[in-house]
């Protein structure tokens, strides 16, 4: 019967742990616009890299709609198409934001443009150190982006990457200079591209605390009994 007691109570802990680990902040937005230039209209793949200062998690790849008129039809599986490479090599994540009417999606900064996001099946870690490229399928596009809240994000902004005027589709590598898939490397505010939501990697030394915790109570408890 003790033993049963302990058993007990070790489940409950494990379950009191997976609480913990379902209940983890909401993913974060990785960039809210303030400002931004007048809006054009171009065909293309526009992207910006990234160096994580911190291990994180990106849950959701997404798109700006910078005209405030929905996602448009730009892929075969209807919508635009959102990847993550590490810059220099393939890419680790791939959805398609499905095509939507404006102002459906979720707020995008100060400046009141709205983002559309897709979840990916399995979350991505990123490390710190790496450079990464989140790039986007897009027709409408702007320039001279300022960003708010930058200096809370657990990265720094590298370089904006664009694919050339006469290749639009999405590229299977991040590779840039002539003749690579992205041509164009300048300020990465002007190249605001793809987004990214994202969380803290869960600190496995909660869990094991929790669990250690109501083991401790679980014992304590079997010898009162």
């Amino acid at each position: 019967m003790k033993f049963l007691n302990v058993a007990a109570c070790v489940l409950v802990g494990v379950a009191v742990v997976a609480s913990a680990e379902t209940l983890r902040a909401e993913s974060l937005p990785a960039t809210e616009i303030a400002i931004k230039g007048g809006v054009g209209n171009r065909d293309f793949t526009l992207g910006w890299s990234f160096t994580p200062t911190e291990d994180f998690v990106v849950t959701h790849l997404g798109v700006f709609d910078i005209a405030n008129n929905g996602i448009q039809n730009l892929d075969s599986a209807g919508g635009q198409q959102v990847r993550l490479f590490t810059l220099g090599g393939g890419y680790i994540a791939d959805v398609v934001v499905p095509t939507q009417i404006g102002g459906a999606g979720e707020d995008a900064g100060s400046y009141g443009y709205d983002a559309y996001y897709a979840e990916l099946a399995q979350p991505v870690t990123v490390t710190a150190g790496t450079v990464y490229l989140v790039a986007a399928r897009v027709y409408d596009y702007t320039g001279a982006v300022t960003f708010d809240n930058d200096e809370t994000r657990p990265f720094t902004r590298v370089g904006g990457y664009a694919t050339p005027l006469n290749t639009p589709a999405m590229p299977n590598t991040a590779t840039y200079g002539s003749g690579n898939s992205f041509t164009i490397v300048s300020n990465p505010s002007n190249f605001y591209g793809g987004t990214f939501k994202y969380e803290a990697v869960p600190e496995p030394t909660t869990a094991c605390l929790l669990l250690v915790g109501m083991l401790g109570f679980a014992l304590a408890r079997n010898r009162r009994g």
